[in-house]
């Protein structure tokens, strides 16, 4: 059992006299996850913004970024030295190349030149899980949509499975994608994938096979992690197991009470859920607990094993987990929204 993807090029060949290396990039990361950005402006140092686990790493270069030049390795790092990037493009903004070194992670990274216009680019940072039978395959799943050329770049790594598959193992494709209304169709090697976005949603499904992410930066714009301390109002659950998938948003206005999560400085949280129940309202969670964050991850909820820390910005909590009970396996994933 393998990906739906199969590995397509885009063509770089056209030419086009005007173009040149100066611009912005971005891109999407596997092994953990993350996604970044870079700027290239005449007569300035290069910069690099990259969210990664959790953490928001700023890099420069030593050198000034001059016109009509091609980069062969161009070293941007933090200031600590810890966090390196060597990029790569020709003088006409061909063909860019980027390698990161971070401290204990084997990176595989997506680049792309796009536009001046801050809605020319979208990063999505999400999750996929594929079965066959009693046979599963987990991914963390990010990509780059670019709308300056209607071009994609996606890539997985896989991340659990009970298959040959090795862990780790990464996939990364080229593509063209077309938009009608919320519908995005992906089209790539002669095939094509339908989907969806709403909101900072991306889903796509296809037999045996669902993909959901959220948009974690778009335009120039990379917001660094914030506290959790606070209330956070549910808006999307995504289950997904052998027996199939399922993607909810949440209805916090069915009952009176409410739906919310509110972490506290103390290391304790409150969870009000407020449902109905045999067509009445009753309060079906009403728990205190504690909770501790490890890095990317959040031990909460009474669970055994911890979530992941997908994203936590200003007004955007997302969490998933994976596990296995009772010889099934099963992924989940919620995204929450800063409430008052």
């Amino acid at each position: 059992m393998t990906l739906f993807f199969s590995s397509c090029k885009k063509d770089d060949s056209d030419d086009d006299s005007d173009n040149t290396a100066i611009g912005r990039y971005g891109g999407v990361m596997v092994g953990s996850s993350g996604y970044f950005i870079i700027n290239l402006v005449v007569g300035n140092t290069g910069t690099a913004t990259v969210y990664f686990d959790g953490a928001v790493y700023h890099l420069t270069t030593v050198v000034q970024i001059e016109e009509y030049t091609s980069y062969d390795d161009l070293l941007f790092s933090t200031a600590d030295g810890q966090v390196v990037m060597y990029f790569t493009v020709a003088e006409d903004g061909s063909h860019p190349t980027v390698e990161f070194e971070i401290p204990g992670h084997n990176i595989t990274a997506t680049v792309d030149q796009y536009g001046a216009d801050d809605s020319s680019l979208s990063l999505y940072q999400g999750s996929s899980y594929s079965s066959s039978g009693s046979y599963y395959i987990m991914y963390t799943f990010n990509i780059a949509l670019n709308y300056s050329d209607n071009t994609f770049k996606a890539i997985s790594a896989v991340r659990a499975t009970n298959t040959a598959t090795p862990i780790g193992q990464t996939e990364v494709t080229n593509g063209t994608f077309s938009l009608s209304k919320n519908n995005i169709t992906l089209n790539y090697d002669g095939q094509t994938l339908s989907g969806t976005i709403v909101g900072t949603n991306i889903q796509f499904d296809q037999p045996n096979f669902t993909m959901t992410g959220s948009e974690a930066g778009a335009g120039g714009t990379i917001t660094p992690p914030t506290s959790i301390v606070g209330k956070w109002i549910p808006y999307l659950f995504f289950n997904s197991s052998e027996e199939g998938s399922e993607i909810e948003l949440v209805n916090v206005n069915e009952c009176p009470g409410g739906k919310y999560v509110e972490f506290y400085e103390n290391g304790t949280y409150y969870e009000l859920w407020w449902t109905i129940q045999d067509g009445k309202c009753v309060d079906a969670s009403n728990e205190i607990g504690n909770y501790s964050i490890n890095g990317h991850e959040l031990t909460a909820f009474e669970g055994e094993v911890p979530f992941t820390i997908l994203e936590l910005s200003e007004n955007k909590l997302i969490l998933e987990v994976y596990y296995e009970e009772d010889r099934q396996h099963y992924y989940f994933k919620a995204e929450y929204h800063r409430g008052q």
